[in-house]
């Protein structure tokens, strides 16, 4: 049993003291406007927009005499333009070499009169063909490249790009069709 004065165990507990009120400004929350909500997140979106131009400025070495970023679209454009430049001559020289040589297989091999029934000669000639008739089309953006922006330059190759990849795409479907149909004897 409990010995003590009064039976303790039947009252409820005492609530816990209250926070005294904040004597500091800075611990009180700031009421703000939506407006005012919505130029910091502006401003603050901006500054975070500057630090990642400025870091990809520093990566890439594009940065003025003044520790500033130069992202001019002239700059912008000049770092954009090399790799592209590359890529485009050597996919074209590419195709170029390889359709040629294609061309003078496809020659040499119809000069022996070996018929299979459906035109596969042709048919490996129109496929070369397509892939250098998009490299035609993709080598167009080169001409862009010191006339426009690097987004137009990459638009035009993607374009480009999935135009050839599309007639590649049929262009095998009708070779399967014509693979398996009842004149092929190959």
């Amino acid at each position: 049993m409990y010995e003590g004065g009064d039976d303790a165990g039947d009252a409820a507990p005492a609530d816990p003291p209250a926070d005294p009120p904040a004597d500091n400004e800075a611990d009180k929350k700031e009421e703000i406007s939506d407006e005012e909500a919505i130029k910091r997140a502006i401003e603050r979106n901006k500054m975070l927009i500057d630090m990642a131009k400025k870091r990809a400025a520093q990566e890439h070495g594009m940065m003025d005499g003044e520790g500033d970023p130069d992202l001019t679209p002239e700059r912008l454009n000049a770092a954009y333009a090399g790799p592209m430049r590359t890529k485009i001559c050597c996919e074209f020289w590419l195709y170029g070499i390889l359709y040629a040589l294609i061309v003078v297989i496809c020659d040499i091999y119809r000069q022996k009169n070996e018929d299979c029934g459906i035109p596969v000669i042709l048919w490996c000639e129109i496929f070369f063909g397509i892939c250098l008739l998009k490299t035609i089309l993709v080598s167009f953006s080169y001409f862009g490249i010191n006339s426009c922006s690097g987004a137009c330059v990459g638009t035009w190759y993607i374009v480009a790009s999935a135009i050839g990849i599309l007639l590649i795409f049929a262009w095998v479907i009708y070779g399967y069709v014509i693979y398996f149909s009842e004149e092929n004897e190959c």
